[in-house]
């Protein structure tokens, strides 16, 4: 395993590290033991290979408000267990209409022997009414879809609902695979050719993408954490443009955001708040009537439209492969032996 030796004043840290993590503590570990300089000489094992699933979606700005939608959500599952809501579905306003199946769970005991946890849980099946959400506010309560197999929770079964009711526009679906710490991108849209003007004068054409531009890099802290960087761009074009030695060169309006996060392995980023922008208006009125000069203003009224959208991503990294005695990632609050829950009659048993 990694260590530490001494030499000539400089100290020397050497062996195979399991992750980042640990080779972070064994040079902590070198360097408590006497001030210096230190010779990073640690490995790692096989570098560990990452898993990102995507969902790129599209809802309209118009319905996210009147829907009341908060992307804020708290995505810690265990945060308040006894009134946890979790499936494939979401509420809707203080009538609370149902999309999809939501299933609610309560804690009802911990089993001797073993001291798992028992929860009791209750189904709600589409078209039914629900009380309203956490706090008595309207809006959506965003849920969480459990895979008994995995003990993972994702995001994906929210948009999915809204997109099974014409709420959300689902994009793009890619499925990414990459080494611990390098990118991995991804690219949706178009090449549009743009005139250039060279150094001579002379009229060329370059293409510039407009779409979506995604670029990742995660990296394994330990078997049951990662860090991920990510970096979203969306380009498009823009009404007008400015014309260069006689050519006409398009406006392309550009968004973008990047964060870093330490997510659990099989855990997911929401990254909200990037619009395109536009309105639209309709005429309607009396017949004949409505075009009457002067008076004809009495008889017609004219709408404006907020066609706005904004886009969401979301990302979920997971762990497939390399890193040396993985074990199984059990949830936050709950013993490893999660991943192997089964059902039995009205219970979840971990």
């Amino acid at each position: 395993g990694p260590g530490g030796a001494a030499g000539g004043g400089t100290l020397f840290g050497s062996g195979t590290a399991a992750s980042p993590a640990q080779a972070a503590r064994v040079l902590e570990g070198v360097r408590a033991v006497a001030p210096g300089p230190v010779i990073n000489a640690v490995e790692l094992a096989a570098p560990a290979q990452v898993s990102l699933e995507v969902l790129i979606s599209e809802v309209s700005r118009s319905v996210a408000n009147e829907l009341g939608i908060d992307w804020s959500v708290d995505l810690n599952p265990f945060a308040d267990v006894t009134e946890w809501v979790w499936g494939t579905g979401v509420r809707l306003g203080t009538g609370a209409l149902q999309v999809g199946r939501v299933f609610e769970q309560t804690v009802v005991g911990v089993e001797e022997t073993t001291g798992r946890l028992l929860f009791e849980i209750e189904t709600e099946e589409l078209g039914t009414q629900l009380p309203a959400p956490r706090g008595g506010e309207g809006g959506i309560v965003l849920s969480k879809t459990h895979e008994l197999n995995s003990g993972k929770y994702r995001l994906t079964g929210f948009l999915d609902a809204l997109a099974r009711n014409g709420l959300v526009t689902v994009h793009a679906r890619p499925s990414l695979t990459t080494m611990s710490g390098e990118p991995a991108e991804f690219f949706s849209g178009l090449e549009v050719p743009v005139p250039a003007i060279t150094d001579r004068g002379v009229v060329g054409t370059e293409y510039r993408q407009t779409g979506v531009g995604l670029t990742f890099t995660p990296t394994v802290l330990s078997s049951e954490q990662i860090s991920l960087t990510v970096d979203a761009q969306v380009r498009e074009l823009a009404l007008g443009g400015t014309t260069i030695a006689g050519a006409q060169v398009p406006n392309i309006n550009e968004r973008s955001a990047a964060t870093t996060v330490e997510l659990g392995d099989g855990e997911s980023i929401a990254i909200a708040g990037l619009y395109r922008r536009s309105t639209s208006s309709s005429d309607s009125g009396v017949p004949l009537l409505k075009d009457v000069p002067l008076w004809g203003a009495l008889f017609r009224s004219t709408a404006e439209r907020d066609d706005s959208a904004e886009l969401i991503i979301v990302v979920t990294p997971t762990i497939v492969a390399g890193v040396a005695g993985l074990a199984t990632a059990g949830v936050a609050g709950l013993p490893a032996a999660a991943a192997a829950a089964r059902r039995i009659g009205n219970e979840f048993h971990y």
